[in-house]
């Protein structure tokens, strides 16, 4: 631990940091601007689709805010720390009880996750799990690498993502809560639930993102 922390003071000196927001020195986000950019109350959509049955978000995906720069910063430049803004605005805004069984993130394909280092989607994961109390089931496997989303129209973005998950184990619940990072067309989500409807009695499947794109 004493070694972890000399490294990082090290660190620290030779690459200081600046808050995304204000440009602070000292960290990736500094505790003022988290505060003053949470919002009141979370985004809920519901009947998306005749299996999707609500879609809980917590803003309009928009480069310019504080929670934009945080899933850029996360997703494109892998800063891990971005964590602590997701956490206060889940805290702020989440209701601590939702009406589902499991948590289930959507996956990275194994090549990419070696490139990152880290599926943003866990760190989300993480933090709903322990704010709401409900268990998380990695029950979703990638199948093949897929182009990333954010370069393709939204017929590309379908036929990209069509068959590209697979569900590993049969589920025992009635009601899962998918998790990712931002919903644009709902071609990711569209293909996680085909691959979970085929492996158990599902009645009811939401999702959760931190953006709608």
């Amino acid at each position: 631990m004493k070694i972890r922390r000399g490294i990082q003071f090290i660190l620290d000196r030779v690459f200081p940091v600046f808050c995304i927001e204000c440009k602070k020195e000292g960290q990736w986000i500094c505790a003022d601007c988290v505060e003053k950019n949470i919002s009141g109350r979370c985004k809920r959509l519901e009947n998306i689709s005749p299996f999707l049955f609500e879609h809980i978000y917590l803003m309009e995906y928009d480069e310019k805010t504080l929670l934009g720069k945080a899933i850029r910063t996360l997703k494109y430049e892998y800063i891990e720390e971005m964590e602590i803004v997701f956490e206060s605005f889940i805290k702020k805004t989440i209701p601590k009880k939702l009406d589902y069984d499991i948590i289930v993130p959507v996956p990275l394909h194994k090549k990419r996750y070696a490139e990152r280092g880290f599926n943003q989607v866990d760190i989300i994961t993480k933090v709903l799990n322990k704010h709401t109390g409900i268990s998380v089931n990695n029950v979703l496997k990638r199948t093949r690498a897929t182009k990333q989303q954010a370069r393709l129209t939204k017929e590309e973005r379908l036929q990209n993502m069509d068959n590209s998950f697979t569900c590993t184990n049969k589920l025992e619940v009635s009601s899962i809560l998918l998790v990712d990072d931002v919903y644009t067309t709902g071609a990711t989500i569209d293909a996680c639930i085909k691959a979970i409807t085929k492996s158990g009695n599902i009645r009811r499947i939401g999702c959760f993102t931190l953006a709608k794109g």
